[in-house]
């Protein structure tokens, strides 16, 4: 049992450890995302407004 925990606790390091630097870029990322979908719903919503 100690070496399964052992192991589990191992994944989780190294699952941690890549993921710790990653939030930078994800942010930079994620608020071009952010600012791509609200320009594609201000889009969105001056094409219905133009249908309707």
């Amino acid at each position: 049992m100690a070496s399964s925990k052992n192991l589990s606790t191992n994944n989780h390091v190294r699952h941690v450890e890549p993921i710790a630097p990653l939030p930078f870029g994800a942010n930079k990322i994620s608020i071009k995302m952010s600012g791509r979908l609200k320009k594609m719903k201000k889009a969105g919503e001056d094409e219905v407004e133009v249908r309707n």
